[in-house]
């Protein structure tokens, strides 16, 4: 996805051209009264012009800390505000993307040309609700939380994107689809969860899935792929 513009990026330029003349003003001044010796006497000979001058000066050098200070501050709140945006399209229990980070994506592929390599896998915890009912709620964030981390740790460059679309739900997007690929992927997952399985004491996490590319009967609109992939995991899904 496009990173969100920067909407504080203009003033930060204007702030430090601000800061930056402030401080060169007062180095310029400060040089031609120390280099020039007949105004440097002259200045210093005359108690009204030596407090004038370093009036001048001060005002010079407590602009360029004012604007330092609001360069600093100005930094923090566009931190801020980048934390903030974060959380709106991070999955507040998982940490990875959410709901409405795939709405921002079905912005970005709304057209035929940039869904013609389009693939997608849709996983689901199918065993949610028994986890939930034989240990706890918190085992059932637990499972969320554990098999959001593989996703993490087995996403590839060839995974353009990836996020928790509902309680139970995964959907991960390849922009180029490659079938090779997708398996590579599906079987690092794969590993990882018998590999976790084997280390529970309960029950094991059972997870659905189903694949699809968007090359046989091609949508021009992702919302529409994703669709097509629910769709198909009523009809054929298999266990991870």
């Amino acid at each position: 996805m496009h990173p969100k513009k920067d909407i504080f990026k203009p003033i930060r330029i204007y702030k430090f051209c601000e800061m930056s003349a402030m401080l060169i003003l007062a180095l310029i001044y400060f040089l031609i009264v120390y280099l020039n010796d007949d105004l440097r006497n002259h200045v210093f000979s005359d108690p009204a012009i030596t407090v004038l001058s370093i009036i001048v000066w001060l005002c010079l050098m407590i602009g360029f800390i004012c604007s330092t200070i609001d360069f600093i501050k100005l930094k923090a709140i566009a931190q801020t505000e980048r934390n903030l945006n974060q959380l709106a399209y991070l999955d507040h229990l998982s940490g990875i993307p959410n709901r409405h980070s795939l709405d921002l994506l079905f912005r970005e592929f709304d057209g035929r040309q940039r869904m013609n390599h389009i693939g997608g896998i849709l996983f689901k915890i199918d065993n949610l609700y028994d986890l939930n009912t034989a240990h706890g709620r918190e085992s059932g964030d637990k499972c969320i939380k554990d098999f959001s981390t593989m996703l993490q740790s087995g996403a590839t460059e060839d995974v353009g994107f990836f996020c928790r679309n509902s309680g139970n739900e995964f959907i991960v997007i390849f922009e180029n689809y490659d079938e090779l690929a997708l398996g590579r992927f599906l079987s690092t997952i794969r590993e990882k969860l018998h590999t976790y399985n084997r280390e529970q004491d309960g029950l094991p996490m059972k997870i659905g899935y189903v694949t699809m590319s968007n090359e046989v009967d091609p949508v021009s609109r992702l919302y529409a792929f994703i669709t097509r992939l629910y769709d198909k995991y009523k009809l054929s899904a298999e266990e991870l």
